[in-house]
């Protein structure tokens, strides 16, 4: 299988790759996203995946909103 968590800004159709992987992880971590070089804004987060007979599953999005420092 493969993942890779996506972001883009509120309303927008412009996604930008934060990380991807092909390994397994069970109740751990993905990954990290270091927001410090976003403006702060409301964004869109997915999670975007394919099983290992490289069927893709429907994304997960969810809204998040980076603040500023």
């Amino acid at each position: 299988g493969f993942y890779k968590y996506e972001v883009a800004p509120l309303g927008s159709d412009n996604w930008s790759t934060i990380q991807a992987g092909r390994e397994v992880v069970v109740d751990g971590t993905l990954g990290l996203w270091d927001t410090t070089e976003l403006t702060p804004g409301d964004y869109m987060l997915r999670l975007v995946v394919t099983d290992n007979q490289g069927q893709a599953l429907p994304p997960c999005v969810v809204p998040v909103r980076v603040a500023g420092q």
